[in-house]
Order: C-alpha cells, then structure tokens, then sequence
C-alpha cells in the first residue's frame, strides 16, 4: 500500500510522478485506498496547481528566477523551463476595417441561426419531420440529431 503522505519535493521526475501514479491508481483499484477520498485529494492538487501555476506574483518570481541564469532554456531539479510567449491575443475590433466588421456580424448571425436549429432539432418529435428546402425544392425527412453521453462524476471541495 501506498504511504498516505507525500512530500511536493519527492516529485522531481517523470519517472518518479509516473510510479507515484501507476500505484495509487493501484491503490484504488485494489481497494487499499477508498476512491472517493482518493478523487477528493486529487481534486485539491487540482485546485492547488491551478492556483499556485496561475498566481501572478508565482509567474513574475520563476520569470526572474529564469532570468537570472541568462538562458531562454534553464534544466533544473531534473525539468526544463524555456522563456517564451505563452498566449497572443489580437483585438481586431482597433483596426477599423469595415470588412472584417461585416463577416464579424454575418459570422455572429450564422452562429446564432445555427444554434438556434440545432436547439429545434434536439426537441424533433421522435419520428422526425418532412420539411421543404426552399432552396432546391427538395423534400427531406429531418429527424432528431445523434446523442451520445458518457457517465462520470464531478467533485466540488466544501469550503
């Protein structure tokens, strides 16, 4: 069985966070750990690596660490960290152009018009219906789309 606790420092490779994983997936499997206090701590580290990854005081303290060693690219602690642009966003509503203007509001249009017969398809009667393609004149037969789902749970962590 797996020791119930874990130092953050002992994950300092990939081989080691893959044979952490391999046994307390193991664990759970075998009963040795109950599942849902094993997805409730997962859920947390979850919460935990999103919080401490995104802070942006944690982003400007690894900037300057990296920035120290004078490298774009930095091996440490058996990871590689790469200095680099990490998400571009264009803001094309400054540029003024009258044609992307109108293909933005055709764009907008089209979307709402096909949500808006995908949302009538999902609610068809279950033998479907005969409709007209004004277009061509050709008769369809129109029935409800496809629907597949897939069982799962979700986890919310009391305050």
């Amino acid at each position: 069985m797996m020791e119930n606790t874990l130092q953050l420092t002992e994950i300092t490779s990939k081989e080691k966070l893959d044979r952490i994983t391999r046994t307390y997936i193991d664990d759970i499997v075998d009963g040795e750990v109950n599942p849902l206090q094993a997805v409730t701590v997962v859920a947390a580290l979850e919460q935990f690596v999103k919080a401490v990854r995104g802070h942006v005081l944690v982003k400007d303290a690894v900037r300057a660490e990296l920035e120290k060693y004078g490298s774009k690219t930095v091996k440490f602690n058996n990871a590689t960290f790469t200095m680099k642009t990490v998400g571009t966003r264009y803001d094309y509503n400054v540029c003024n152009d009258p044609v992307w203007r109108e293909l933005k509001g055709k764009a907008e249009a089209a979307n709402a018009a096909l949500k808006e017969r995908e949302d009538m398809l999902k609610v068809l009667p279950l033998e479907g219906i005969t409709v007209v393609d004004d277009a061509t004149g050709e008769v369809c037969h129109v029935c409800r789309p496809g629907k597949t789902s897939e069982e799962g749970y979700a986890i919310t962590l009391d305050k």
